[in-house]
Parts: C-alpha cells; structure tokens; sequence
C-alpha cells in the first residue's frame, strides 16, 4: 500500500508539473523576462520571511495525527496557531518591503510594479497556508489520494486560467492572479473534503498546545533557516542582477522540479508510516523500507536526471523559448541537485519519524548558514566593495548544489548513528548503468542528429530508458520479483478503488 500511495503521488505531481509545464510554455512564449521574473521575485521574497509560519508545527500536526490523537482537536490546534503566525508574518512582510527599498542597496524594486505584485502574492500565500492545514491532516492520516484531489484540481484550474490569460493580455498583474485563483481553488477544494473527513473541529486545548509546542521547538530553528535556504537565492539574484536574470534561474528550476515530485513524494508517504512503525516497535522493518525506498527511488531518478542532463539544450529551447538559452547550463547542474536530494529523502525522514527533531537542527545548524555564505560568495560581483565570484544564476545553482553534497554526507552520518544502516550497493549500478546512457546521448547528439523537435525529445528519452532498463537487467539489478512490484504498484484497477474507496468511503 505504502508503494501505491507513494505512484499515486509521484502520478499526481508529475501530472500537476505537466500542466504546470505547458502553461509556464505560453507564458515562456507570450510573458517578458522581466514580468516573469518580478513574480518569482515576489514568491521568493515573500517566502524568504514565511518562516514564521512554519516553525515545525505542520509536522508535529502530521507527528500526532499519525499517534492517533484527536483529529478535530488537532485541527482545531494547528489552524489557531496558523492564523496566529500568518498575522505576525504579515506585518513582518511590511516591514521587509520597507528595508528592502531603504537599506542596502538602496535601490528600491527597480520596476513600478515589483512591490504591487508582491502585494497580490501576500493573498496566494495566505491561502496556501491555510490549506496546508487540511492537506497536512489528510498525510497525517495516510489519506494521499485526498491531498492529491486539493493540489491536482487547483494546478488544473490555474493552468487553464493562467494560459487563457497570457495568450490575451501580457500583464503582470494578471500574471500574478494566475496564482492567485490557483491558491484560492486549492482551499475550497480541501474544505469540501475536510467536512466530509472531520465531523468536528475542535478548539485547541492548553495540553495540546503544549504538546505541538514541545515537538516543534526543536525545530524552529531548523524549519526558520528552511525558507531562507530555498528562497534566499532567487532574492540575491534579483537584489545583485535583475528580474531578467531571475527569470532565466527560475525557469531551470521550474524544469527541475519535475524528477524532485518524485523524491518529495517519498517523504510525504513514509514519515507517519515510518513513525507508527516505531511506534509498534518494528526498527528492522523501518531499516528494511528505508533501503527499499531508497533502491527504488534511485532506479527512476537517476536515469531521468542523467538523461535530461545529455538533452538540457534542446530541452531548454524546446519546452521554453529561445530567450531562456542561459537556463540550460544551470537546468544541468540542477539535475544533480536533485539526484542528491532524491537519494538523502529517505534517510532524512529518519529523524522526525524517531522523534529526533535535535538531529535536524544539528544538520540545519550547519548546512544552511554555509548554503547561505555559499550564495553570498558564488552569486554577487561585490558586497561594500569587496570582490566576490560574481557568476550570477550560475552560482546559484553550484551553491545549491555543494550545500546537497555536503547534506547528503551528514544526513547519513546521522542516520548511521540512529538507525545502523549500511550502503546500499543498487545505487552505485544505476549511477553506472544511468551513466553509460547519458554518455551514448551525447555523443548521438555531437556526432549523428541534433534534437530540434519536442517528439525527438520523447524519442531520445523513451529510447534511453529503454536502454538503461536492459543495462540494468545485465546488471541482475532489474528481477521479475521488481516487475512484478511495478506492475501491481502501477495496476490502475487498484489505484481506482483505492482513490475512490478514500475519497468517497465513509468517515472515518
């Protein structure tokens, strides 16, 4: 079960990434770089701050929904605390706006609309918090196909919105809304699944404060420094660049997105199935699916990361406009960022799932103030006239990049120490095996055709799959004992009765 949940997932991301793709593809086509990047400016920068919203209680929510505590009473709880944390926030982002336009450098937004659109993104952000608040019940309960239905409706509904709008008018504000609607459907579509999974909302009490307090403190810390880490970027680029330069950085990370569903979908479904395993007492079994995790997880990502790495540009030119060419150097050195961050994903869920919130700030204590000091060093010309590397969104990309290595090596460490886990020897041949296609790509692409059409992308990928499939067999690292795993994880009979049984069974 814990494998479909985890394909109904990865099926649901890819989906949303898909329409996500062929909208961002009209806006790539009819949007300018700079409106394009004043509203992925507008996202980071509001994020950058959103860290008081989080503080680890969204996963103390998931942590004692999966206990079986109270579920009414534990929404009642995380709901008082978010619209507490969101009016903070609030008035924190009034007065980052205010220090951004009169603190270094002094530069104000530079466009008339930059700070306007970070007004209407405020309203998109709103509403996705208070929805992560149904959706976070929903994983607590191990209800995925629930939280699925909330975020693939409202990703359909905003790509439509959001490709009738671009072809029309070429607006930033309007731009902007796109988001807007899409958050909006996102809360209506998860409060008419909430009614029909919560009979009762309850008002929090002071015990249960106490006890999300107590779990999450350890990692306020750790999920204050998250927001800064993924956002901090993007913020530098525009602060030290332009909206045109965040543009292009922003459009290899849309595109690198795609293979990291996949990973984050592993998490989502294994930490309360990991926790009430631990509950029960079976840590042989927790250290079992942690290797089967990662086994399997590495034998998709990697082919799809090394792969997308050989065709980054083609891929770039075909799937985004001419004027995003820059974004193909980087898309590549994203893809490695992803393979790092897939294959550290199950190992990372160790650490909430054994209650250990101190091993996640020791590692966040560490690796994201040097993410940080490796931004300020990769990405400015100078700061108060002191030379830096000055690559721009280049260096973003390696600063993200270095920052996943050197977490992957602690985070196992770790891991080790909590669980005793040993190496898992599957990776090392699907590195070779993923390796051997990229290679054979590529010089395919030098010295016989060169990809010019999006079903020669198809072609190239089907085809390198296929290939790798059957270096992997060579390898005896691909059985009929794992195809018969895909097959029945894949079987869309079951996948049907599961969600429908979920979505429209009896309350529970």
């Amino acid at each position: 079960m814990h494998a479909r949940k985890t394909f109904l997932l990865m099926s649901t991301r890819i989906g949303m990434s898909l329409f996500g793709y062929v909208s961002w593809f009209f806006i790539a086509n009819h949007i300018r770089l700079d409106y394009t990047g004043s509203v992925g400016f507008a996202i980071s920068f509001i994020g950058l701050f959103g860290l008081i919203t989080e503080l680890g209680f969204s996963t103390a929510h998931i942590k004692r929904i999966s206990e079986g505590k109270d579920v009414g009473r534990c929404v009642g709880t995380l709901l008082s605390i978010k619209v507490f944390l969101l009016l903070i926030f609030t008035a924190i982002l009034f007065i980052a706006i205010w220090g951004y336009k009169n603190v270094y450098p002094r530069m104000d937004f530079t466009n008339s609309y930059d700070e306007q659109v970070i007004y209407l993104m405020l309203i998109w952000f709103i509403f996705n918090n208070l929805t992560s608040v149904v959706t976070n019940t929903f994983i607590g309960k191990q209800q995925i196909a629930k939280t699925q239905a909330v975020l693939f409706t409202a990703a359909v509904i905003q790509a439509v919105i959001t490709i009738g709008v671009v072809v029309m008018v070429e607006d930033v504000y309007l731009l902007a809304l796109t988001w807007v609607v899409g958050a909006i459907a996102s809360f209506a579509i998860s409060m008419v699944l909430m009614w029909r999974t919560i009979p009762q909302i309850k008002p929090p009490t002071l015990a249960m404060m106490k006890s999300y307090t107590t779990f999450a403190l350890p990692l306020m810390f750790v999920m204050a420094l998250q927001p800064i880490v993924v956002n901090i970027d993007r913020v530098m680029i525009k602060l030290f660049y332009n909206n045109a330069q965040l543009a292009i950085y922003w459009n290899a990370q849309k595109f690198a997105m795609l293979p990291e569903s996949v990973a984050a979908s592993l998490g989502t479904v294994m930490f309360p199935a990991f926790s009430a395993l631990i509950i029960a007492g079976k840590i042989s079994r927790v250290r079992m699916l942690t290797h089967k995790a990662e086994r399997y997880i590495s034998m998709i990502i990697t082919p799809i990361a090394l792969i997308l790495i050989s065709i980054s540009g083609p891929f770039i030119l075909i799937f985004s406009d001419v004027q995003y060419a820059e974004s193909a150097p980087i898309f590549s050195i994203l893809m490695g960022w992803v393979m790092i961050r897939a294959l550290v994903k199950p190992y990372m869920i160790h650490f909430a799932s054994f209650d250990k919130p101190i091993y996640s700030l020791i590692l966040s204590a560490v690796i994201m103030p040097l993410n940080i000091v490796l931004n300020l060093l990769f990405i400015p010309e100078s700061i108060y006239g002191v030379p830096l590397l000055g690559m721009g969104a280049m260096g973003a990309a390696l600063a993200t990049l270095i920052s996943a290595v050197i977490n992957y090596a602690f985070v196992r460490y770790l891991s080790r120490k909590l669980i005793r886990t040993g190496v898992n020897t599957s990776v090392f041949r699907h590195i070779v095996s993923a390796g051997i296609v990229c290679c054979l790509i590529m010089l395919t692409q030098e010295y016989i055709y060169d990809i010019t059409r999006f079903y020669e992308v198809i072609i190239f990928v089907g085809s390198g799959g296929l290939i790798y499939l059957g270096i992997l067999i060579i390898f005896r690292e691909f059985t009929r004992r794992d195809f018969d795993f895909f097959i029945d994880t894949f079987d869309i009979r079951k996948m049907y009765r599961y969600v429908k049984g979920e979505l429209f069974g009896d309350r529970d």
